[in-house]
């Protein structure tokens, strides 16, 4: 019985690394975007895998004038997104990248 359930956590444990494996957020550039008029682009240090992009998107994406939001933590970049000229303050994002677990480093308007 023991080794049955060796086997079934492996088998489980494999087919949501599989799973996850294949999953567009794995891939910034696979990932749709619907983007606002207006974009700013924050430079973060200590992102280091997909799930620190991940936390730093629902943070974001938490806040009212944000309409999407992109991360690539290889850049170590966060892209966000409104549809006003209203957007974030570098405080606001200072403190959301903070919260998230990571350094901000530095904001500009603009993602080009």
């Amino acid at each position: 019985m023991h080794s049955f359930k060796l086997v079934l956590t492996l088998s489980v444990t494999a087919l949501v690394l599989a799973s996850c494996a294949m999953c567009p957020c794995n891939d910034p550039k696979r990932v749709p975007v619907v983007q606002g008029k207006f974009c700013q682009l924050a430079v973060v240090d200590g992102m280091t895998c997909e799930a620190c992009a991940q936390t730093l998107v629902a943070n974001f994406g938490k806040q009212k004038s944000v309409t999407a939001v992109q991360a690539d933590a290889k850049a170590g970049q966060v892209k966000i997104y409104s549809d006003s000229e209203a957007a974030l303050s570098q405080k606001t994002v200072a403190d959301v990248v903070s919260k998230s677990g990571y350094t901000f480093k530095s904001l500009k308007s603009g993602c080009n």
